[in-house]
């Protein structure tokens, strides 16, 4: 994909640069609906080292900065630093706007020092911030233009949902430490809760983690492990046929999967903190059962034996018209020099 949007191929219309790179059937849904939400009033430019370094672009729209320099091994990384530094020369020189989601607090997985000066330089060239919730923590006297995580209601409503099934958890999305996957299967263990079943589904980061989960699951044959990438069908399968969707991360901020969870009209367990509160306020409190301090087998049955509500959760302010709608206004504001460095 070159360039995606109504206007494409206009001189006039403004560009904009977003830092993922051809979109595909693995790429996050979240950036597909973005992007073709950003299309409709803007030209979409996805990222290749060709396009930073020479191609024309009004505004650099950047998410997770950190993997722009990392690579697949650390050689590839090193070039992908150097290639990021002459990037971001690039910008300061030409003074290119630059608008950062931050879709989480600090990178999951810490990086080399290099990384580092480079994200530190990231906060220095950005512009404004979008953030998907209110309570996401800025450099002192940044701007912040909230718009909330978009709903997945639309993206998979072509595809058959299951009945929910009576005491089956399901944990979903990329098996990452600070996701709590191996505490929640050590905590079912030790659920007695008639019929109750346990799915985790989702590619492991490290072989490591997936050697722990394995071993934690042990010889409970309640239990399911399906590593590796989920495609659609089998995603919506899953959510669609669970009574509630277990998130028990480490520090909850924002979550694709516990959005994708509520657009399947599923409820999930999460930490209580000021994020999952204010979204409990927002679709309905017993759509996001939270627990404090620490996952117990008590909480996680209760959860399960609530049931799915009746209804669905309200996800009106998430609709993705108004998120590229106030993205694209967002751009022409810094590019119209309304905002400065």
């Amino acid at each position: 994909m070159e360039r995606v949007g109504a206007r494409a191929g206009s001189a006039s219309a403004l560009v904009v640069l977003e830092s993922v790179p051809a979109l595909r059937s693995t790429t996050n849904p979240y950036i597909h609906q973005l992007v073709d939400a950003i299309a409709t009033r803007a030209d979409v430019e996805l990222f290749s080292w060709r396009r930073a370094l020479v191609g024309r672009f009004d505004v650099f729209h950047v998410h997770w900065p950190e993997l722009l320099s990392r690579g697949s091994g650390p050689l590839k990384t090193f070039g992908k630093q150097l290639l990021t530094w002459v990037f971001q020369t690039r910008i300061a020189l030409q003074r290119k706007p630059v608008v950062r989601t931050a879709h989480n607090v600090a990178p999951h997985e810490s990086g080399s020092r290099f990384e580092r000066r480079l994200l530190a330089r990231w906060d220095s060239l950005t512009t404004a911030w979008v953030t998907l919730n209110e309570q996401t923590p800025l450099p002192p006297g940044a701007h912040r233009v909230v718009v909330p995580h978009g709903h997945y209601t639309d993206y998979y409503a072509h595809l058959p949902q299951s009945e929910p099934t009576p005491g089956r958890i399901a944990a979903i999305g990329q098996i990452r430490g600070y996701k709590g996957t191996g505490d929640l299967v050590r905590v079912f263990r030790e659920l007695d809760v008639p019929d109750a079943r346990l799915i985790v589904a989702g590619a492991a980061r490290t072989a490591a983690l997936r050697d722990e989960l394995i071993a934690l699951a042990g010889p409970d044959t309640r239990i399911s492990l399906e590593f590796g990438f989920v495609d659609d069908d089998r995603l919506v399968e899953i959510v669609t046929s669970s009574s509630l969707i277990a998130l028990p991360y480490a520090a909850m901020h924002n979550s694709g999967a516990l959005i994708l969870a509520l657009s399947l009209r599923r409820p999930v367990l999460a930490p209580r903190n000021d994020v999952t509160d204010a979204l409990a306020a927002e679709v309905g409190e017993e759509w996001v059962r939270r627990y404090d301090q620490m996952l117990t087998a008590d909480v996680l049955a209760d959860a399960v034996r609530a049931g799915v509500p009746e209804g669905a959760p309200d996800l009106s302010a998430r609709g993705w018209e108004e998120a590229g709608r106030a993205h694209v206004a967002l751009f022409e504001q810094i590019c119209l020099k309304e905002l400065s460095r």
